[in-house]
């Protein structure tokens, strides 16, 4: 389950996705629901916004994992906004905890299509 909340203005977005992670299959599936948030805050500056994205797996709700155990990164974005119905999402990330990655690159490339075009 991956719902959002969500306030934007013409300036600033912050955005949360509680996220529930339940696993059908494997050793993990009997440990139930896994939280795993994400955060975003972001300040809108002409055609592109900046700042920043937090995601965590923090293990099952039944047993949350010690600090050092929890999969945190914490990432400086650039938002380019629309550009001919092209988004693009460029981050920089780091390892919060010792069992995250590194540094983490990340690219989104989002695409909008208008059903009214021929």
């Amino acid at each position: 389950m991956r719902p959002i909340v969500a306030w934007q203005d013409r300036n600033w977005l912050f955005a949360f996705n509680p996220i529930l992670d339940q696993p059908l299959f494997g050793a993990d599936a009997s440990q139930g629901p896994s939280f795993q948030p994400a955060l975003k805050v972001a300040r809108t500056i002409g055609p592109v916004a900046v700042g920043f994205e937090y995601y965590a797996t923090l293990g099952p709700l039944s047993a949350i994992l010690p600090w050092r155990d929890e999969e945190q990164q914490l990432f400086e974005v650039v938002d380019v906004l629309s550009i001919e119905h092209v988004e693009l999402n460029l981050g920089v990330g780091e390892g919060l905890t010792q069992a995250s990655e590194g540094v983490v690159v990340k690219a989104i490339i989002g695409c909008e299509f208008d059903s009214s075009e021929p």
